[in-house]
């Protein structure tokens, strides 16, 4: 059975997919897996999502009403004014009536909500669109219906190895392998005398670079502030801010030299 560490890892590695095909017939790679190609596929992602990470924390599902009535109808659902949790089924509805978009919960805070959406827009919110993105929600948004609880393993995932400094790079800049679903690829620059690394996993040993970066994101308008952690929102920040580079920088959520440049800290 999936954990609920293992199917969050499956999402987030995901966050930039696009399918083809049209909004009205969208093709993917999990309708594909599915067997409903084209279709609407936000739910059929979150179904193919479990199945990759060991499956069993809910039934297949394609039809967003079914997660919401399976939730309901098995003591896991919780409303909308509720206590989510990280990992919980986010139940959205966009103007239809019912429920009619549904992501995993990511993070949760006071006053909005962090998820990962599969065929939802590039940018914005919606229930179509082809793309999977991690988008940011206010707990109180009229499209939140509630939550659903996967019924995730308790048996935890094994411990990750400490990642290890690549082979052949150069001295001024240095990539870390790190493991599947801890970070967000390749880190470690050196920008003009100082080392800078941001690799997505909040360490002690990053926490001046991480508030450096939040505190430069902050400036540029992004609700940020100087905490030390690399969690969802400053991610979705940086990733935010490196597809508006047009094309500077690819939007992978490394923070490199060009990062650093475009963001405005360059000592």
């Amino acid at each position: 059975m999936a954990t609920k560490t293992a199917v969050l890892d499956v999402a987030r590695s995901q966050v930039g997919y696009n399918g083809t095909g049209t909004e009205n017939n969208p093709l993917s790679k999990y309708g594909d897996w599915y067997g409903i190609n084209p279709g609407q596929w936000c739910a059929m992602f979150l179904s193919w999502c479990d199945d990759q990470a060991g499956g069993g924390s809910f039934p297949k599902f394609a039809y967003c009403p079914n997660i919401e009535s399976w939730g309901q109808n098995n003591g896991r659902w919780i409303d909308k004014d509720g206590d989510p949790q990280v990992g919980d089924i986010v139940v959205m509805d966009y103007g239809l009536g019912r429920a009619s978009h549904v992501g995993f919960l990511e993070a949760v805070y006071d006053t909005y909500i962090v998820t990962l959406e599969g065929n939802t827009t590039d940018a914005g919110q919606g229930r179509t669109g082809n793309s999977m993105r991690r988008k940011q929600h206010n707990r109180n948004g009229r499209e939140i219906r509630g939550y659903v609880r996967p019924n995730y393993s308790a048996t935890p995932p094994p411990p990750a190895p400490t990642p290890k400094p690549g082979i052949g790079m150069s001295k001024t800049r240095r990539a870390y392998q790190l493991p599947k679903g801890q970070g967000y690829a390749k880190a470690g620059v050196k920008v003009k005398g100082y080392s800078r690394l941001v690799d997505g996993t909040g360490s002690e040993g990053q926490k001046a670079n991480v508030i450096r970066l939040q505190k430069a994101l902050a400036r540029k308008g992004y609700p940020l502030t100087g905490t030390g952690f690399y969690g969802p929102a400053t991610a979705a920040a940086v990733l935010d801010f490196q597809r508006k580079t047009k094309g500077k920088v690819s939007p992978s959520g490394a923070v490199g030299p060009k990062t650093w440049e475009l963001i405005g800290v360059t000592d």
